[in-house]
């Protein structure tokens, strides 16, 4: 039985609790605040825990929100009173609650989230089970890759973001927040499929494993992201049958991918035509000609294993479009996957198109928020959002979903607070009581 631990000579920080206050209008907000504060101030033995779930299921919320986490007593009244943009999240529900897509990011470094494993057992789950399978195949616990690390490229780095990827969405999905459609991006796209249950999670930790051996046996190559759109970039690249578009990033830049050789005389093309571009951190040629050859393998692998049509609506980052059942079950689909140009721009229209209006990203960074919100940029209606990332001088991951939580919230999507106390042994105060000053 895998459980979480924690080294016993380290005492946890406190814990960051949500208030979360709502009212009809930015003035009333305002004197909600300053209620809850005097309220604070008269009664130090309620716990923000009691107050918070109080505050949070007081029947419907009005549309102007604003959540504030704080440790103590001391903190809350002081940002109540005079606020702090780390520890603040406001926002204005605008009609019902939004359809939100999930993106999955590829392959991404994976930040420490040690503090986010410990505090939240749902989460703690999935790592846990993920755990299980990598003692067994490269007999490593894989939770001290929080404090250590791995190569982008190594097996268990990738068994390590599928279980980050998966165990963000439980935590989500726990909170009553879930996606009407999902995007995987390149090896996001196994995890994707996972979620929408075309693979069960053993056998998509087993595919994640046979794509990286595959991968590591290729020859070198690189990848580089290029300030050109795919149809300038294709231009380009048309006298070359080494190299390929193998990223479609946005409207106006996509990645190239190839061998060594070629690879670095493109960049001199680059550079003589003062085109900006960037290598990636990659020894591969993802999404490629070369790539190509894994194809076949991989195929045989996902053959391999069972399949079911997905039970949601996912976006192939092959076509760009919806992923037929048919498609998501092949195992060609699969082999094609790993040397098709990734449609990720194509992806984020189709999820917008679905009516997504707001694109999370589950996963450890913000590379895939980053990348849609340029896609965005012109449909003001459409909000992209990173899971973890924390505010600028806050450096825990656990106050940056909970940050990434409370602006959903603020801005109108529905949240179960009820299951996000759950289990904290918390008991609700009388919130009228405290709005009444009493």
């Amino acid at each position: 039985m895998w459980r979480r631990s924690v080294p016993e000579t380290i005492s946890p920080s406190p814990r960051y609790e949500p208030l979360a206050l709502a009212a009809p209008d930015a003035q009333a907000l305002s004197a909600i605040g300053t209620r809850v504060a005097a309220f604070l101030e008269s009664s130090p033995p309620c716990s923000l825990a009691d107050l918070g779930l109080g505050l949070a299921t007081n029947g419907p919320h009005a549309a102007h929100r604003r959540v504030v986490f704080a440790r103590d007593h001391a903190e809350a009244i002081r940002v109540l009173r005079a606020g702090a943009p780390q520890t603040t999240v406001e926002g204005v529900a605008a009609g019902r609650s939004p359809e939100i897509g999930f993106m999955f990011p590829g392959v991404v470094k994976a930040a420490s989230l040690r503090e986010l494993y410990e505090a939240e057992r749902i989460f703690g789950r999935e790592i846990d089970r993920c755990a299980a399978f990598a003692e067994s195949r490269y007999r490593l616990d894989l939770r001290t890759l929080f404090e250590t690390g791995a190569s982008n490229e190594a097996p268990e780095h990738l068994c390590f973001l599928f279980a980050i990827g998966t165990g963000l969405n439980a935590l989500w999905h726990h909170w009553g927040v879930r996606p009407s459609v999902v995007l995987g991006f390149s090896f996001g796209e196994l995890v994707a499929a996972c979620i929408v249950g075309v693979f069960t999670p053993e056998d998509a930790l087993t595919l994640v494993d046979e794509r990286t051996r595959l991968f590591a046996a290729m020859p070198p190559g690189t990848m580089t992201s290029v300030a050109l759109s795919e149809a300038d970039a294709r231009v380009l690249l048309s006298d070359s049958t080494e190299l390929q578009v193998a990223i479609e990033r946005t409207a106006t830049s996509c990645v190239v991918s190839g061998p060594v050789p070629a690879m670095a005389a493109l960049e001199q093309r680059l550079a003589a035509r003062n085109i900006q571009h960037q290598k990636l951190e990659m020894s591969f040629a993802g999404h490629s000609v070369m790539a190509a050859r894994a194809a076949e393998p991989f195929a045989r692998a996902v053959a391999g294993v069972a399949r079911r049509a997905p039970q949601l609506r996912m976006v192939s980052c092959v076509t760009g479009e919806l992923l037929g059942a048919d498609e998501a079950t092949s195992p060609e689909y699969w082999g094609g996957q790993v040397h098709r140009t990734v449609r990720f721009a194509s992806g984020i229209r189709t999820m917008i198109r679905e009516g997504c209006r707001f694109l999370l990203e589950v996963g450890p960074g913000h590379h895939l928020t980053s990348m849609a919100s340029q896609q965005t940029a012109k449909a003001g209606d459409v909000i992209c959002q990173p899971s973890v990332r924390p505010a600028s001088g806050t450096p825990s991951p656990h106050l940056g979903m909970m940050r990434s939580l409370a602006r959903l919230w603020t801005l109108g999507v529905e949240v179960d607070w009820g299951a996000f106390y759950a289990g904290r042994a918390a008991r609700p105060v009388d919130v009228h009581r405290v709005l009444a000053g009493g």
